[in-house]
């Protein structure tokens, strides 16, 4: 698979990556007797812009007919995952498996964990269940809470549903490597809850980019006017002592603040990409951004139809 080869026509909410970072930098390099925007800014602004720019993968058989059904990930449901977010909060898994010579708070050790090359240290049943049943039952039902007026109060999230999930690391061509592409972790969900109250389209299968802001004060920045160019919102009170929370990315200007039990949803707040920004210390540390968000159309026959 080559996981930059060409820009993609229809990837994320935004303009493509490549114009973005061109308009911004106005370098290119010659390919193919065109001019092809060249990646600049930090790392974490080029794993980012690699990974909107990648073509669709090949699919296993399982995921492509059977998606996330009784079949794939049998009677779990998330609740296991529930029980412990809603008593130990978001990276619970940091706290049992980090090497404590070496990693000494909470920024530390969620920042450690995402390199490309090593997706096994990341906590593939949490991020299943935050971005296979989670974050859509909380995207689904943001509309409603913003039309009922209730933005800025703690409710409750029914994440109860199938999914299931992988880990890959996606390497990058010689060719795109001219382009300062960068290799990326890549997780794969499906799921059988949708982003929108309205679909009865209910098998969906994302692609995910996990990613790290950069730590030094300036790239911190930079990362993170990419993410939010306005800035983190001010944290609800009911949630500020909270070490770990994450924020979500909702799409149309509303994020959620998310400690694992209650959500808080905003209204105004400009985002560039839908996905989930895990925080520690008032810090974005680890930024997971939705590539793509594709109906799984075989899958919803065989579960709905078959």
């Amino acid at each position: 698979m080559d996981a930059a080869e060409e820009p993609s026509r229809s990837k994320g909410p935004d303009h493509s990556p490549w114009r973005r970072l061109a308009r911004a930098t106005g370098e290119s390099v010659q390919r193919a007797g065109r001019a092809v925007p060249a990646l600049t800014g930090t790392p974490f602004a080029r794993t980012v812009a690699t990974a909107m720019s990648s073509r669709p993968h090949a699919r296993a058989a399982s995921s492509v007919l059977l998606g996330a059904s009784l079949l794939t990930t049998g009677l779990r449901y998330g609740g296991r995952e529930a029980k412990r977010l809603k008593a130990a909060g978001y990276g619970s898994s940091l706290d049992e498996h980090s090497d404590r010579r070496d990693v000494r708070d909470d920024a530390s050790r969620a920042a450690r964990v995402p390199v490309p090359g090593d997706p096994a240290a990341l906590d593939l049943d949490e991020l299943v269940h935050v971005h296979g049943r989670r974050l859509p039952r909380i995207m689904a039902a943001s509309g409603i809470v913003t039309a009922l007026g209730r933005q800025g109060r703690e409710q409750r999230v029914m994440d109860r549903s199938h999914a299931v999930g992988s880990l890959h690391t996606v390497m990058v061509s010689e060719r795109d490597a001219v382009r300062v592409a960068l290799p990326w972790t890549r997780l794969c969900v499906d799921t059988d809850s949708a982003a929108s109250a309205l679909s009865i389209l209910d098998q969906r299968h994302l692609d995910v980019v996990v990613a790290l802001p950069g730590r030094a004060p300036g790239e911190y920045e930079a990362d993170l006017r990419l993410l939010l160019p306005g800035a983190l919102p001010a944290l609800p009170p009911a949630l500020a002592d909270r070490p770990r929370l994450r924020l979500h990315l909702l799409g149309r200007g509303r994020v959620a603040y998310d400690d694992g039990a209650d959500a808080v949803t905003l209204d105004g707040v400009a985002h560039a990409y839908r996905g989930s920004l895990l925080l520690a210390g008032g810090r974005v540390v680890r930024a997971e951004l939705w590539v793509s968000d594709r109906f799984n159309a075989p899958a919803w026959v065989v579960n709905n139809l078959g």
